[in-house]
């Protein structure tokens, strides 16, 4: 598959979006002492190839993160509705 999803957030981007300033950053600490970089939350908790899966015939797979990502785009939407108090 050759469009496959690399960039594969751990944590849900919608999530990190309730976090993040006006400008879509958040600061990641990871251990003390660690440096604390600002980072948009489309590169906070990426990490390649997370979620991808090797099939029996040897091809890579990323379903299960288009998976997450549909169930994540309609949490997001639910989540909207109910912040929104609508």
């Amino acid at each position: 598959m050759s469009n496959r999803v690399r960039r594969q957030h751990t944590v849900s981007k919608f999530y990190l979006n309730g976090f993040a300033d006006d400008a879509g950053r958040i600061r990641r600490v990871s251990l003390p002492g660690d440096p604390a970089p600002v980072l948009s939350t489309g590169d906070a908790s990426v990490i390649k190839d997370f979620y991808t899966v090797t099939l029996p015939d040897g091809s890579l797979s990323d379903f299960f993160e288009r998976a997450f990502s549909k169930i994540e785009s309609s949490a997001a939407e639910a989540l909207k509705l109910i912040l929104s108090g609508t």
